[in-house]
């Protein structure tokens, strides 16, 4: 009985009454249970106090076999026991051997491995891309995203308007991001237009600027658009226009005179 003091795993000792003999440092040390607290004592006792949620040792006491389980120590920690059944010249159980392995280390790498290839799986659906020199991230897994990906991917070397559409805070936004990083423009000028934060009466004005004593109220020396304050000089490729008109009536009329300023020179309003 001595050398088991020695061992690694966890050892545990009962009669062939269930009444626990022995239990080493290395048990101890697994479950935090003190040996003058369960030598004496009986197995069932013990786990009605909460100190296992199951006995092994009573298993094999039933069946007069070799068992392996797994046990919870005081509702905490998971363990992997074995128990092993130590016959007399009779052929009577003298007593139960039982082999305590703590798993939790094992459990953690389990988890930490499954949150590894969840993340693999993530990154086969990520999309990254740069804007305003810093990377922005996009991970999509339905098809119907895919398909949109695959479309923006089409349409972004072409200086074509586009239609975003959708809900508030579906990524309208974002999508507008991948078109303009996919796009040849990615270098030049990228706007950005919030309609809900500009007065429609001076929508048009704020855009695409206006001269001296074009309407009352005018500064006196005339004010440039933010469309012409965004083309380079001398022009090169170019430039990208997002538009949020949601909540914003004229939604028509002004992507009209956007893609009218695209294909034309930038005219500041007149009186």
């Amino acid at each position: 009985m001595k050398s088991l003091e020695f061992s690694t795993d966890g050892i545990y000792v009962v009669d062939g009454n269930g009444i626990t003999l022995m239990v080493n440092s290395a048990y101890e040390q697994i479950t935090g249970f003190r040996r003058e607290e369960l030598i004496g004592r009986h197995m069932e006792e013990l786990v009605r106090e909460g100190y296992f949620d199951q006995s092994v040792s009573l298993l094999v006491l039933k069946q007069k076999q070799r068992i392996s389980m797994l046990q919870t120590i005081g509702g905490k920690k998971d363990v992997i026991v074995t128990g092993n059944p130590v016959f007399n010249e009779q052929g009577d159980i003298e007593m139960v051997v039982t082999s305590v392995r703590d798993i939790s280390e094992l459990n953690k790498l389990k988890l930490e491995l499954e949150k590894a290839k969840s993340f693999s799986q993530l990154n086969q659906h990520r999309y990254t891309f740069s804007v305003d020199n810093r990377e922005e991230a996009m991970i999509c897994r339905s098809p119907a995203m895919k398909t949109l990906i695959d479309k923006v991917m089409q349409i972004a070397a072409y200086p074509t308007t586009v239609l975003l559409t959708g809900p508030s805070g579906v990524g309208k936004e974002v999508i507008a991001n991948l078109i303009h990083y996919l796009s040849p423009r990615k270098d030049a000028p990228f706007i950005k237009v919030n309609c809900a934060a500009i007065p429609e009466s001076l929508l048009e004005s704020e855009l695409f600027g206006y001269e001296k004593g074009a309407f009352t109220g005018a500064q006196a020396g005339g004010k440039i658009g933010l469309f012409e304050l965004a083309v380079p000089h001398p022009p090169s490729n170019g430039v990208t226009v997002s538009i949020d008109a949601e909540r914003k009536s004229g939604t028509v009329r002004k992507t009209a005179r956007v893609r009218n300023a695209r294909s034309c020179p930038i005219a500041p309003q007149s009186g």
